[in-house]
């Protein structure tokens, strides 16, 4: 993402006269990460890939000094111009807010101190990425360059039962994932329960986004057969989610033994995490 502005305005003039800035944001690069979360990570990338390789929609959000909402922007991946946004500013300090993601949200207020995302359809998340910066628009250019971060976790059981044979029907359960996200303080809020229901085929995998990465949650892993009678039921207590990495379940939902219960290493955490 690159920032590049060219001042023409004269300080003596009122606002309504001032002219503005010319400011471009080209959006072309990710962190670093080891594992594609929206593909149950078995795909990988690197910075130099593009916004749509990994998102859908990109939300665009400028907030003068005041934390006062003075430009915004959506795109969706079908636009021509998508992953590029062109814009004009007054000379001054502002908190600019990019936020990608696969399927689209909402956004509630225009002041900063309470402004947050949330998702309209009220379904599971998918993958999330947002950066946060702060942009001084003077008289020389601008060129910054910007990487956007994943926020979301993710959540993987590896069920060692047969699934074709045991239970044709897996749910996850996460208490309590959040429903929002907070713009000025990048914490979520606002507690809900996320369910997904898989189908899973033989596959034996599921795998769900999270967006609640600050507190622990109880997680609750139920199997049924084909006329929805539950088979069996696990719950775990006080797991953790981190964002940008992978807490993964493995191990048989039919038997009394615990399930296994790590943080993949592939995304970047130090050592395995056990409940």
């Amino acid at each position: 993402m690159l920032f590049a502005a060219c001042e023409k305005s004269a300080d003596s003039l009122p606002e309504t006269q001032m002219q503005k800035t010319s400011v471009k944001f080209v959006i072309s690069d990710f962190s670093l990460t080891r594992e594609t979360v929206g593909k149950a990570g078995m795909s990988t990338f690197g910075v130099a890939d593009t916004l749509s390789n990994y998102a859908n929609n990109l939300y665009y959000r400028v907030y003068d000094s005041s934390g006062t909402l003075v430009k915004s922007e959506s795109q969706s991946s079908a636009q021509a111009t998508f992953g590029t946004v062109s814009d004009t500013l007054l000379q001054g300090t502002y908190t600019v807010v990019f936020v990608a993601s696969k399927k689209p949200l909402g956004f509630a207020n225009t002041s900063l101190a309470t402004d947050h995302f949330l998702d309209p359809s009220n379904t599971n998340w998918d993958d999330i990425f947002l950066k946060k910066l702060t942009l001084v628009v003077g008289s020389s250019p601008v060129n910054q360059p910007v990487i956007l971060e994943r926020i979301v976790a993710g959540l993987q059981l590896n069920v060692e039962d047969d699934p074709d044979d045991s239970f044709p029907v897996l749910t996850i359960t996460v208490e309590s994932d959040d429903s929002t996200y907070q713009l000025d303080n990048l914490t979520s809020a606002n507690p809900v329960v996320k369910t997904m229901t898989s189908e899973p085929h033989g596959a034996n995998t599921v795998f769900m986004h999270v967006l609640n990465t600050s507190r622990p949650a109880k997680v609750t892993i139920r199997a049924f057969d084909r006329n929805f009678d539950l088979v069996a039921e696990k719950i775990i207590d006080n797991v953790r989610f981190y964002p940008n990495r992978k807490t993964v379940f493995s191990g048989r939902i039919t038997e009394d033994a615990n399930l296994t219960v790590t943080v993949d290493p592939a995304w970047i955490v130090k050592e395995p995490v056990q409940f």
